[in-house]
This record gives structure tokens, sequence and C-alpha cells, in this order.
């Protein structure tokens, strides 16, 4: 499995705040510079901040949250720390972990002998 972490905006942000959110040692920030901006509309341009980091991870958005997926299977990215947070006292960032990743084979069940091979050949089906 891949991990995931969800990072979910809410409320609106006002003119010179700053959210940020690190990502192992990477940091994605962004500013609004004017007026007022919807949670959707920070979500969407923190995307695009943590699109340009080099980070094992792959950034999608969906209203006012940014899902992070690793690239790779496995627990690798498991250790890898996400934490947000804003200047702005009207506006929340919240970070979730989703699903762990993971290298276990879920279902060893699935390993099958053959019957047309020798007896020493194993036929592997990988699910993965």
């Amino acid at each position: 499995a891949k991990r995931t972490v969800t990072i979910t905006l809410s409320g609106t942000s006002a003119a010179n705040k700053v959210v940020t959110v690190v990502i192992g040692d990477k940091v994605a920030q962004v500013e609004t510079k004017t007026g007022t901006v919807a949670a959707a509309d920070v979500a969407a341009a923190l995307k695009t901040a943590i699109d340009a980091l080099d980070i094992p991870f792959v950034a999608s958005v969906a209203s006012a949250v940014v899902t992070l997926t690793a690239k790779d299977k496995g627990a690798a990215a498991n250790d890898i720390a996400v934490t947000g947070y804003t200047t702005d006292s009207t506006q929340t960032v919240t970070v979730a972990n989703g699903t762990s990743g993971s290298d276990v084979v879920l279902n060893p069940g699935w390993f099958a002998r053959s019957t047309a091979e020798a007896a020493n050949d194993l036929v592997i089906v990988d699910l993965g």
C-alpha cells in the first residue's frame, strides 16, 4: 500500500497571511497577498507549491483538501513527518494520516503451485 496524508484547510485567509506545510525537511508556503481567500483557493495554491518540491509524494487537491500519496508502495514514506500551520487565526490547517505504507503480502494464499510445472517450480502471482 502507499501512504496517504490529507491536509485540510477551513475558513478564509486574510491578506498578508502565510500557510506553511513541512514535509520531511522540505517547506511549501502560500502567502495571501490581498483581500480574503477561500480555503479551496489556498489549497490549490498549496498543491502547486508542493508540486515544486523534491519529495516522495504526489499531491492532489479536491475542494479545500490536499492529499499526499507516496510515489511508491512500502513503509519507507511512513517515517516522513508532515506538519502544517498558518499565521491566520481565521483559518485552520489540519494534517491527518490516512493509509500507512506497507510492504506486507496481504494474502499469502494467492501463491500457487502449478500442476503443469515440475514439482520444484513455484508460480507467484503479484497482486501489486
